[in-house]
């Protein structure tokens, strides 16, 4: 006999999640609008590689840049207007993009001069690339997927995406 109901079950089952959320510990790979043609077949070659907690589209319209420059703002590029050229190139293949929440038991984080990069989720993100470059026009470097590189990156996402996702989540 179970001693919980399913449906007590599923609410620890999600506050279980918001809790992993909000303390950072989920990492998150965002398909751009360059790639939407096959945003379901990187989620399924992402899916053998990873283990995803849960997925969302989210039609962003004309606040497609902004929502670029805030995802790109914690970058370490030394220039900005590498990352305002690149959030431009993004908000011009469209407006929807697919935001898949990763549980990653392992990132191997390796230490250089910055911040802590997880290896895992770094070679996976470099795989993904070469994997679908081929498929979408006018590819650019960056301008397919982006993933998240270590715990403080992940809140700052998740702040992103909740705040930019209220309104706009198919």
């Amino acid at each position: 006999a179970d001693k919980f109901k399913s449906e007590s079950v599923e609410k620890i089952s999600q506050r279980r999640q918001e809790l992993l959320s909000n303390a950072g510990v989920y990492f998150y790979a965002i398909l751009w609008p360059a790639g939407i043609d096959h945003h379901d077949e990187i989620e399924e070659w992402l899916s053998q590689r990873l283990d995803i907690v849960s997925s969302k589209e989210i039609d962003l319209g004309d606040d497609i840049e902004d929502f670029a420059r805030a995802v790109y703002s914690t970058d370490q590029r030394p220039f900005e207007w590498e990352k305002a050229r690149k959030a431009k190139k993004i908000s011009s293949d469209g407006s929807t993009v697919r935001v898949i929440t990763i549980r990653l038991p392992d990132p191997n984080f390796r230490s250089w001069n910055g911040p802590r990069i997880s290896d895992t989720i770094y070679d996976i993100k470099q795989n993904c690339r070469r994997e679908f470059q081929q498929r979408v026009t006018e590819y650019e470097y960056g301008a397919l997927i982006h993933t998240t590189d270590n715990y403080e990156h992940n809140l700052h996402i998740a702040n992103i995406v909740s705040s930019y996702s209220t309104n706009n989540q198919r």
